[in-house]
């Protein structure tokens, strides 16, 4: 495959995960995580941080905690370095899958 045809797939791939997601439950939270994993696992995305280890959320499990109000994991895409966000608030509820700001 040539250097230019890479380039298009690595658009498309982050434009796949170029988007918001709302997390309205914890059911849909976990399922982002589980995607998530996923993706680390085939070398689409790098996790670069992660206020609870990333393989601690699984469905039918408690939430882990590390003390806070929330859960957070920051990811990086290894084809463009584009950086995702995937966050919950598990006091009062919520979250999202989105690109990061930072």
């Amino acid at each position: 495959m040539c250097a230019r045809a890479l380039r298009v797939v690595d658009r498309q791939r982050c434009a796949e995960l170029d988007r918001r997601i709302p997390l309205p439950t914890v059911g849909r939270y976990l399922e982002l995580a589980e995607a998530a994993r996923e993706l680390v696992a085939d070398g689409t995305l790098t996790l670069v941080e992660g206020n609870v280890p990333l393989e601690s959320l699984v469905r039918g499990q408690p939430l882990p905690g590390d003390g806070s109000d929330s859960i957070r994991h920051l990811f990086a895409c290894t084809a463009c370095g584009r950086r995702y966000v995937l966050w919950a608030d598990t006091y009062h509820g919520g979250g999202a899958w989105e690109p990061s700001l930072t």
